[in-house]
């Protein structure tokens, strides 16, 4: 159970390095160890992390499938946080394959944040849907998750959380080429 759960925390330590492959392998072991055990917290983890590799490869349909799989094992066990992480990792999947039910699996997130008190993952509903927003161009709909987030951030004191949000925010603004804002933004977080 411990390996497994470290190799899950070392494949999503790598794949926030940008060290994919080294991420996927430590994911695939990891999954390996812990599916041949009783389900556990530890498995939801590392189905939460390859759902979020597989967002990151564009494999989507999975990535909702490896989201789906999380959100199941964070409702067996109760974990509120887990759930949250679930929910995002679909949501983003079904984001980027235009599925209506997406907004659903946000919302919960939202929700949960509130009702468990889950200062440490209370930006990630604003940022998962911001940060499909600008890679789809719909830069209108990223400003809205941006603003709330933030105002999340603010309202919850969340420092580390709303620099990731603006520095998000100046990347909305060069797409259309604001550069202006882009600049004060940017400036805003140096």
């Amino acid at each position: 159970l411990a390996e497994g759960a470290a190799l899950a925390r070392l494949a999503g330590l790598y794949a926030h390095r940008g060290r994919t492959d080294e991420a996927e392998a430590a994911s695939r072991r990891a999954l390996e160890l812990l599916s041949a055990l009783p389900a556990s917290r530890e498995l939801g983890h590392a189905q939460v992390v390859q759902a979020t590799l597989r967002v990151r490869a564009r494999d989507n349909a999975e990535a909702v499938r490896w989201g789906r799989r999380a959100l199941a094992t964070a409702e067996r066990f109760g974990d509120a946080e887990l759930a949250v992480r679930a929910h995002c990792r679909i949501a983003a999947g079904q984001l980027l394959l235009d599925v209506p039910e997406a907004e659903a699996h946000l919302a919960a997130a939202r929700r949960l944040v509130v009702e468990a008190g889950l200062r440490r993952v209370m930006a990630l509903p604003y940022l998962t849907s911001a940060s499909v927003a600008v890679e789809r161009f719909r830069f209108a709909r990223a400003r809205e998750a941006l603003d709330e987030g933030l105002a999340t951030c603010r309202e919850h004191d969340l420092d580390s959380n709303a620099l990731y949000l603006r520095a998000l925010s100046a990347l909305t603004d060069v797409f259309p080429g604001d550069w202006r804002a882009a600049t004060a933004a940017a400036d805003d977080i140096l």
